[in-house]
């Protein structure tokens, strides 16, 4: 390591091993003096010593080994605070390798291993370093550049019985620079699904200063997206602390990578816990997606796939592979998107077709009697009659309905009367008096419960997460005092569960995925992107910094995890297509880069 601040650090290396695991060939390492492990790993001894590089190897391990460093010899604390990252050269000596590389702070190491270890939890805190994987490790030395910002967890607490016990926080410490004591280099098992030896060259570690955030942008971005983003103020809202589009860049990389597919002439967004299907959701929010990130390509290739999927006029087909008619939430989306994507590049051509979406839109899918939107082209109730039939509070899209009225002034889509009053109106009748949380689906002018065929359609589920983000955003661009209303009870029954002390321990981790209108649990699953973005965007209006703040964090964890939670569960992952493209939508709000033009 290269001696660096007043006085210069003087720590050790030492290699580590899971202490169950007798049948293997310990790690060995050089070059310098290795020092003892700490006292929950397998001591070891060192191996020949190379006088260049730091050199580790190990074989016939099942759950973990690696190589970590300590900046102190005494095991203190040593202040990082003024870095922005560390940079190391690696390669392996025998085939491709990936490994985790981690930081370590008090605040993940127990008092056991480490003076003034904070961490006291099994599967919340204990062992829970924030780092990075790194995955392309070849025989050839590569630098790599791990910025301190984009630090993930090694995994997202959640309850249950192997979670977090009671009454604990759950939910994974942040990263306090201040607080570092070391780094590792480690191989698990259970992550990568491999066994076997592997064989570690580590070089030139060193901290690096970086104020122009030139390696928060990951290498080969799509299209060469490299970040352009206004970062203002979200109206009256008040953002995150630190929250920056320049932070979401290896996020864009992961969603893209793992969802942005060519199809015909153009591109889709599809769902791999789905056969790699697509909806016009999907698609709609790719085009979202790709205005806020400053993409024309996957912007034009997305439009392409949607006009050769139209029915009712230039709206989507709600499902490309076999569906009927259009879907509200999507045309909504798809329509601001358009115009907003004539705003930013100058292409009357979009501006157009925006404009003929709205008026298609109030066309097949705005009741004419109640004024609320339908759940699409296909949901007609009785004309006239008042009577609508199931529709979809999370198709309610009032933050976009000033500017569907600049562009469609024959429609009363604002002001006394309009589709903006109806959805109020219904969604303060809907919600529960206590919780404030509505169902998915709604009937008789959304004046109670509806169905739509599935069996959670009447509590709080994947599409109605979307509502606190859609009114939120009315809150924070149109100073809404209906929304406002709207989202006091609902924030603060998301925020007091995370905030909560006693049998409950808070924490994000203590969220689930569904709800029950009266506020019971209806699942176990936790760490819902979808969930906890809208729910952070719905309290940004209100005093509930903490929640969004650790909401920001939890995001960008989720989203920078993706390779992780993808080959470790598969379909059922965190890192599913309504998750992480609901995340992105909702970390571009927090950060104030989701915005009316």
């Amino acid at each position: 390591m290269v001696n660096q601040g007043t006085p210069p650090r003087t720590g050790q290396f030492y290699v580590y091993a899971d202490p169950s695991q007798t049948n293997q060939t310990p790690p060995a390492v050089g070059p310098i003096a290795v020092a003892p492990a700490p006292a929950d790993d397998l001591p070891v001894a060192p191996a020949t010593c190379n006088d260049f590089a730091l050199h580790s190897t190990a074989s016939n391990y099942t759950q973990y080994v690696g190589v970590g460093g300590f900046f102190v010899s005494t095991k203190a604390t040593y202040d990082l605070t003024g870095y922005d990252g560390v940079e190391f050269k690696v390669k392996t000596g025998s085939s491709t390798q990936p490994i985790y590389f981690e930081m370590l702070t008090t605040d993940s190491e127990p008092a056991l291993g480490w003076p003034g270890g904070t961490a006291a939890t099994p599967n919340v805190d204990q062992y829970n370093h924030r780092g990075q994987l790194i995955s392309n490790i070849t025989t050839t030395w590569q630098t790599e550049h791990v910025p301190f910002s984009l630090l993930i967890p090694h995994w997202q607490p959640a309850p249950g019985s192997t979670g977090c016990p009671s009454p604990s926080f759950c939910q994974a410490p942040a990263y306090n620079p201040a607080h570092s004591v070391g780094l590792t280099f480690s191989v698990y098992v259970p992550d990568f699904a491999t066994t076997g030896s592997y064989d570690l060259w580590i070089d030139d570690i060193t901290l690096y200063k970086d104020p122009a955030g030139t390696f928060l942008t990951p290498p080969a971005p799509p299209d060469g997206v490299t970040g352009s983003f206004k970062d203002g103020a979200l109206g009256s809202c008040t953002k995150p602390t630190n929250a920056a589009g320049k932070y979401l860049q290896f996020a864009y990389k992961n969603w893209y990578s793992r969802f942005v597919t060519p199809s015909g002439g153009g591109l889709r967004v599809q769902r791999p816990e789905n056969n790699d299907d697509t909806v016009s959701e999907g698609t709609a929010y790719g085009m979202l997606i790709a205005v806020y990130m400053n993409d024309p390509t996957l912007f034009a290739g997305l439009w392409t796939y949607w006009q050769e999927n139209e029915t009712a006029g230039n709206l989507e087909v709600w499902n490309s592979t076999g569906g009927s008619g259009s879907a509200t939430d999507a045309d909504q989306d798809a329509a601001f998107a358009l115009i907003e994507a004539g705003k930013r590049w100058s292409n009357s051509a979009y501006t157009s077709a925006g404009t003929t979406m709205v008026k298609n839109i109030w066309t097949h899918e705005i009741d004419p009697a109640s004024h609320l939107p339908r759940g699409g082209s296909n949901y007609t109730g009785t004309t006239g009659s008042g009577d609508l039939n199931n529709t979809n509070p999370s198709y309610f899209a009032p933050a976009y309905y000033p500017t569907f009225q600049a562009v469609d002034s024959g429609h009363a889509w604002t002001g006394t009367g309009s589709v903006t009053s109806a959805v109020y109106s219904a969604l303060d009748t809907l919600a529960n008096g206590t919780t404030g949380l509505v169902p998915a689906w709604c009937s008789s002018n959304c004046t109670q419960v509806g169905s739509n065929g599935a069996p959670t359609d009447g509590i709080y589920q994947y599409d109605a997460h979307r509502v606190p983000w859609r009114v939120g955003l009315d809150a924070c661009w149109n100073a809404s005092s209906s929304a406002q209303t709207f989202l006091t009870k609902i924030s603060a029954f998301f925020a007091g569960i995370a905030a909560s002390t006693g049998a409950n321990g808070g924490g994000l981790g203590r969220l689930v995925d569904l709800y029950n209108l009266n506020g019971t649990t209806a699942s176990s699953a936790p760490n819902s992107m979808s969930l906890i973005g809208s729910a952070a965007v719905g309290a940004m209006s209100g005093s509930n910094t903490s929640f969004v703040n650790s909401a920001w964090q939890m995001l960008l964890d989720g989203e920078n995890r993706a390779t992780l939670d993808v080959a470790k569960a598969g379909s059922q992952s965190g890192y599913s297509y309504y998750n992480a493209t609901v995340g992105m939508l909702t970390l571009l709000s927090l950060s104030g880069n989701f915005y009316p033009m």
